[in-house]
């Protein structure tokens, strides 16, 4: 311990007397580490973070892709449904316990609270299934979610507000449950807010404020309304699997049935019907894991993420090698310094000790400094991507496995940078120090 205490102060020491060489070998690895960590940190929340739910490897998601916001028409790989069509494969997926459909695309709403506001404000909503929150897995913060009574023609109107929204736009008020809203002009009850941290199963920019039973889409849309349009496809699609049960041969059922539904069902104009008879075989359904909830932005940003982080990994690579060769070159020009603690008995342990003791000094250094870049390359990255947004549910705290692989990475750089610097240094200074067999007890080395 006293060894380590002492290699601790020598090292300071060191930099305190070369600050040039300090503040160079500390900025090149932060942006090395801090780019590559911002990257992997953005990678991490849009590719491979789960939803906040309960049990996320049994939610599996029925059609996939990331169109928006209505279909008119056969989509070849189906991602998205009309209200009839989903009844229809919802009956023909018994290996789901729960199943839920939600709106595709987000509408906005005039909002205000009965007896408190005078002048509505715009919230983002979306319609989805009584069975949505349960499917999901995901309680009430405050009240009760939606249950199947709920989403029915005669049900009363009821909504759920989101955490954010109850706390940022109506200052966390516990009376909000049980109050009554005007929407669009029809009265809803407020039954329950959502827990904080759930902003809907798709990560996106703007989550939904307000979430409504399906069945009140025509009450809130008129003449415009799209459930029981049987060629409007608006809706996606996800269950929850039962406990030992297999998606296997799902996927091909319901495209049977889909393909049964489009010749027969589906509403197409009759003039539409040798286009879609011709194509027909085109038309699939597929069974994936959701998760991570619906990956509209991983489609639209994963590969370009991917990209990102393997030219940061490089620029990490080349800032470890930089680091490495300026070790290297404060090495040679202590050459007299170390051949003087070589001479006056230090051993070559104690050489290499200190080396290395300082490139760690300098890793911990650049690590402290890269996760400030981090976080300001994230936030930097996620304004220029997403500058119109009012709100987006990614958290810019690098991931420690992130971190700790980087970390690592520059660690292991330097080591190798560093015992080729003691090296060097001691067959160097070793010579230097050669002072003469006329000298008894010192430190004698031939080159």
């Amino acid at each position: 311990m006293q060894n380590l205490s002492g290699n601790l102060r020598y090292a300071v020491r060191q930099f305190r007397m070369s600050p040039v060489f300090t503040l160079a070998a500390v900025l090149t690895l932060a942006l090395g580490i801090g780019g590559t960590t911002a990257i992997f940190t953005l990678i991490h929340a849009v590719m491979l973070r789960s939803l906040p739910v309960s049990d996320p490897g049994r939610l599996y998601r029925v059609g996939e892709g990331d169109d928006c916001c209505v279909e008119g028409g056969p989509q070849d790989t189906w991602g998205m449904f009309s209200f009839p069509l989903y009844e229809r494969l919802k009956a023909q997926t018994p290996e789901f316990e729960e199943v839920a459909a939600f709106q595709a695309g987000r509408g906005r709403m005039s909002v205000r609270r009965q007896g408190v506001e005078s002048v509505a404000r715009p919230l983002r909503s979306e319609f989805v299934t009584g069975t949505f929150f349960s499917t999901l897995g995901v309680p009430a913060f405050g009240g009760r979610v939606f249950t199947p009574d709920d989403d029915k023609p005669a049900a009363s109107p009821v909504a759920v507000l989101s955490h954010r929204v109850w706390q940022t736009t109506y200052g966390s008020d516990p009376s909000i449950v049980g109050s009554t809203f005007v929407v669009e002009g029809h009265p809803l009850t407020v039954i329950g807010v959502a827990p904080a941290g759930f902003f809907g199963e798709t990560l996106e920019s703007d989550p939904p404020d307000i979430w409504i039973p399906l069945q009140q889409e025509p009450m809130m849309n008129g003449e415009g309304s799209l459930l029981h349009q049987p060629i409007s496809a608006w809706l996606r699609m996800i269950g929850r699997l039962r406990p030992g049960a297999s998606i296997d041969g799902m996927a091909p059922r319901l495209t049977g049935l889909l393909r049964q539904w489009l010749q027969n069902d589906s509403g197409y104009p009759a003039n539409w019907m040798a286009d879609v008879i011709r194509i027909l075989p085109k038309q699939v359904v597929n069974v994936v894991p959701a998760g991570a909830g619906v990956a509209v932005m991983k489609e639209e940003y994963g590969r370009s993420l991917q990209i990102l982080l393997s030219v940061c990994g490089l620029v990490l690579l080349i800032a470890c090698a930089n680091v490495a060769n300026l070790l290297l070159a404060r090495g040679v020009v202590r050459r007299g310094q170390t051949a003087i603690r070589l001479a006056v008995g230090a051993t070559p342990r104690q050489i290499v000790t200190q080396a290395l003791t300082e490139s760690v000094l300098l890793a911990i250094g650049g690590g402290i400094v890269g996760l400030l870049v981090a976080m300001a390359a994230a936030r930097l990255l996620l304004a220029l991507a997403f500058h119109s947004s009012h709100f987006l549910p990614i958290s810019v705290t690098p991931h420690r496995i992130g971190v700790c692989v980087r970390a690592g990475a520059a660690d292991g750089n330097h080591f190798r940078g560093c015992a080729r610097l003691a090296c060097h240094a001691y067959r160097s200074g070793g010579c230097a120090a050669r002072i003469g067999p006329q000298h008894q007890g010192s430190f004698f080395l031939r080159p």
